[in-house]
């Protein structure tokens, strides 16, 4: 089919450079060109929905779904395509992106199909990414995610869409997070997937609030069914086994929240609990891409069946990543982030902070990263150029229909500038990505895993905090008295020293042992201090730190001596955060068969 119209291909390109001047509506030529080829785009599927007679694109709501669809797929390569067939369904999907005037939408087939050669299901998800002008986004998380193990990682593809005949834009097309056969394939009839969902959670018809956290969770999907009333559990014999499943599911994440809320986490209690494996690889993942919303919501548990662990999984929803969320934490390559999150978030569960709490965790994340995510973490820039060349022509067609490069982002003042052109949003992607993931390589792997907490006025001691962490606290206006580190694990021989400046003392006369930075008992801020390594450490690794200093925030990281903090100003040192790194990136090793 491709083949047959290559002839007049470049007519709907021709038509978009000449025709297109706003993003809300396409001109009646474009629909009209597009509508009479069989691709939008040379090298891109084209995926098109017709609606029942008389129904608009304007209509597609969330719910209901809009019945009676006819349902198309033309692919540059003959053998996948899917003719068009009706007895489809469509409605929008999202709840943020839903808001934007590119739609995302549901699609579901009348039988199952392998769509463009992914597996075979009924339903797809066709995501905008239209607060991403890269439009790359969530495929380089989905990919990663597959690359390095995790268990029913979305497949996906972009394609054009078209409804009605009228050109919508580029598409990816995914496959949604369902209990289902080649989606999310668990056997027990009371299986389940939860989903952490503080931001929606709470008009959903099934959600719970943890005991500890208050972190909100919902019933995303369940290989049973849920009643046709709401409650009615005892409707069959499958809404009885979904009950089961998600009270199930409830205990143990009710249990998890209480066990990470301790002071001194028990970790045999906790990974007796949890598939680590499946928690760990989220974490990096999300660490990697640095997700605002990694514990605000699409953060997805499940369990297959009640005597199974509770496994982290599938990734989904990485619209605000990768840099292109700039309040804050969230461009900074260097930031140590989702496990700062329900510090750095005030509507952010505390669970990836609280685990990550936990050495063992620690250990299991450098030895993962070393094992499985390195290697694909290091691929990633030149993947970002394969990308680039298969979606460059299909964008090119999208940023016409919608003019979104050089303005304000659509994700607000938090998202800055769009660059001007499409190749200059890809390159600047691919450069944050560049410096991520040298970071975290410095970060993670053959490194010492580091321990402290914080004296915080009228406070005390708070809990213990590890690699990277915040200890203290922000936006409360105490005063850091003192701090304690110590190294747990180390491959090298050494130890850390510091000197501290608090008030009413000044400098420390000499550089000290870590047990304890500043005072405590006395009522006396910390003001800054400096930190450093010896021996082998010191030549190995950097010990980097900074200070969040009242009236100053978060001042910039320093290492090895410099000091964090300030003198002669008489403010108070309020949080810190300590990391060792390497001092070069290692070179990672592809992971074994």
């Amino acid at each position: 089919m491709a083949a047959a119209v290559a002839g007049s291909l470049l007519l709907p390109i021709g038509v978009l450079t000449s025709g297109v001047a706003s993003a809300s509506a396409a001109p009646a030529a474009v629909s009209a060109a597009f509508a009479s080829t069989g691709l939008v785009t040379p090298d891109t599927p084209t995926v098109d929905i017709t609606l029942p007679q008389g129904v608009t694109a304007a209509e597609i709501a969330k719910d209901p779904e809009t019945t009676g669809v006819t349902i198309a797929v033309d692919s540059p390569d003959d053998n996948l395509d899917y003719p068009a067939l009706g007895g489809g369904e469509i409605k929008g999907r999202g709840n943020f992106t839903w808001t934007l005037k590119k739609k995302p939408y549901q699609i579901k087939l009348k039988d199952a199909a392998p769509l463009l050669g992914m597996d075979s299901a009924k339903t797809w998800i066709l995501l905008a990414n239209h607060a991403d002008a890269s439009l790359m986004r969530n495929k380089i998380a989905f990919d990663l995610a597959g690359d390095i193990g995790m268990p029913f990682s979305p497949q996906s593809k972009w394609v054009d869409l078209r409804i009605n005949g009228d050109y919508m834009g580029n598409y990816l097309l995914t496959e949604k997070v369902e209990v289902k056969a080649n989606r999310v394939d668990l056997s027990d009839p009371s299986a389940v997937i939860a989903e952490l969902d503080n931001n929606y959670g709470t008009a959903e018809d099934y959600y719970f609030r943890s005991t500890a956290s208050k972190t909100v969770y919902t019933l995303k999907d369940q290989k049973g069914a849920v009643p046709s009333t709401v409650g009615d559990w005892n409707e069959s014999a499958k809404t009885q086994a979904t009950k089961v499943g998600w009270d199930d599911i409830k205990k143990d994440i009710n249990t998890l929240d209480a066990l990470l809320d301790q002071s001194t986490p028990d970790w045999a209690a906790i990974s007796d609990l949890i598939d680590v494996e499946s928690f760990v690889k989220m974490y990096l993942v999300q660490e990697l891409t640095m997700n605002i919303d990694a514990a605000n919501s699409s953060l997805y548990l499940y369990k297959n069946g009640t005597s199974d662990k509770l496994h982290a999984g599938p990734v989904w929803d990485f619209d605000i990543t990768l840099g292109n969320y700039s309040r804050g934490e969230g461009s900074d390559t260097k930031s140590e982030f989702v496990k700062n999150l329900d510090v750095l978030r005030s509507t952010a569960s505390p669970l990836w902070d609280d685990l990550f709490r936990n050495p063992d965790f620690v250990k299991q994340a450098n030895a993962v990263w070393t094992e499985d995510v390195a290697y694909h973490a290091s691929k990633l820039p030149s993947k970002i150029d394969d990308y680039k060349a298969t979606v460059a022509l299909s964008a090119a067609n999208n940023f016409k229909r919608w003019s979104i490069l050089g303005t304000p982002s659509l994700l607000g003042s938090s998202g800055g500038t769009y660059a001007s052109s499409y190749s200059t949003e890809v390159s600047d992607l691919r450069s944050w990505v560049a410096s991520r993931q040298s970071h975290l390589r410095k970060a993670y792997g053959d490194v010492p895993v580091l321990q402290y907490r914080a004296h915080v006025q009228s406070l005390g001691w708070l809990h213990r905090v590890n690699t990277g962490q915040i200890a203290g606290t922000v936006g409360q206006a105490r005063r850091l008295e003192a701090f304690s580190l110590a190294k747990l694990t180390s491959p090298a021989a050494g130890s850390i020293q510091a000197k501290s400046h608090v008030q009413s003392i000044g400098w420390s006369s000499s550089w000290r042992s870590t047990d304890l930075v500043g005072t405590t008992g006395r009522g006396l801020r910390l003001e800054a201090f400096q930190l450093r390594l010896t021996s082998g450490l010191a030549t190995r690794y950097n010990i980097s730190y900074r200070a969040h200093v009242q009236g100053i925030g978060w001042q910039p990281w320093v290492t090895n001596g410099a000091t964090a903090g300030t003198t002669g100003q008489a403010k108070r040192v309020e949080a810190v955060q300590v990391r060792i790194l390497e001092k070069t990136s290692p070179t990672p090793v592809a992971p074994t068969p």
